[in-house]
């Protein structure tokens, strides 16, 4: 592996981070909306982890843990996959990223209906 491979890669994952980033603030933004400010929609949360969080230090607090720890976890795994495969790296976040649109784009709808 050259100098030039491993720094393209590089400046494509902090690409690719950024909008990982961006898109999760806007998950958090849009879940926080839909469960709160929006007309009541009858909205319930699915998961019985996140239903939990929400019910013990309230939706904001959940939905602030649930996205630090997601992004430590993410971090802890390319911190380990990175170094050895940063293409394999770049492949997951850009999976991941296609994912998040999905989650956002369906919550704009949500919050629109």
């Amino acid at each position: 592996m050259n100098l030039k491979y491993i720094t393209e890669n590089i400046k494509y994952l902090h690409k690719q981070l950024k909008i990982y980033i961006s898109l999760n603030i806007l998950d958090l933004l849009l879940t926080y909306i839909a469960f709160t400010y929006t007309k009541p929609l009858g909205l319930v949360e699915l998961s019985p982890i996140y239903s939990y969080l929400f019910s013990v230090i309230g939706i904001l607090g959940g939905l602030l843990l649930i996205k630090i720890l997601g992004s430590i976890i993410m971090i802890l795994l390319f911190n380990d996959i990175y170094p050895k495969n940063p293409k394999l790296t770049n492949i997951f976040m850009t999976i991941f990223n296609i994912i998040y649109i999905l989650i956002v784009i369906n919550n704009t709808y949500i919050n629109t209906r």
